[in-house]
């Protein structure tokens, strides 16, 4: 399956981030390395440049996500991961 032309690494990373996020807030044991393999590049068949790409800007979102949402910053967003725009 070739999923070159979609956002599905940039979403997969994000959910990855908040599922770690989450259960350290209250666990004595905290995750503290997460290991990110070149989502997609295998089968995906996803350049390595693009899945870094999509990485950058999924763990952008997750340390600074917007203060808002609406069209206009859904529209940028989405922008950022089909077109590789600018990270902010």
């Amino acid at each position: 399956m070739n999923i070159r032309e979609t956002p599905t690494k940039s979403r997969i990373l994000g959910v990855g981030f908040s599922s770690c996020t989450q259960p350290n807030q209250h666990a004595r044991q905290k995750i503290n390395p997460i290991a990110c393999p070149g989502l997609g590049t295998g089968i995906g068949r996803v350049p390595y440049t693009e899945a870094g790409r999509q990485m950058v800007l999924a763990y952008d979102d997750f340390l600074y996500p917007p203060k808002h949402l609406n069209c206009i910053v859904a529209a940028q967003r989405q922008l950022q991961i089909w077109e590789g725009g600018d990270f902010k």
